[in-house]
């Protein structure tokens, strides 16, 4: 996971996986953004179980270092897909407040969080 931005706030991209509550896109928390903005990145995965989830890349922005700590060790115990990505699920999302922004403007910066753990 990248985390990028200031001192205060940190911006990552990640990939959200609404297979939390196998509800469709436009009935999650993020609907207030418009479900067409995900359309052009949407993908299912199938994972292990033969579940379908859908997931789509978005950018969310991050409170401080501790939160997107949690975040990390929430999603890499069984949320992460074939490409080493984090999936936040819906639940993290709401839990924490986050903002999503799927234009990712303004994402510049990066770090990785591991340093952020050092």
């Amino acid at each position: 996971m990248i985390i990028t931005g200031t001192e205060d706030t940190y911006r990552t991209r990640a990939k959200v996986d609404t297979a939390a509550n196998r509800s469709n896109i436009g009935e999650l928390a993020l609907a207030s953004i418009g479900e067409s903005s995900y359309k052009g990145n949407t993908k299912t995965v199938v994972n292990e179980d033969s579940e379908k989830r859908d997931t789509f890349e978005v950018c969310i922005d991050i409170l401080n270092v501790d939160e997107a700590r949690l975040i990390t060790e929430v999603n890499v115990k069984d949320r992460t897909d074939f490409g080493g990505n984090f999936l936040i699920g819906e639940d993290i999302l709401e839990r924490f407040d986050l903002v999503v922004d799927p234009t990712c403007e303004n994402f510049d910066g990066v770090d990785e969080i591991e340093e952020m753990r050092e």
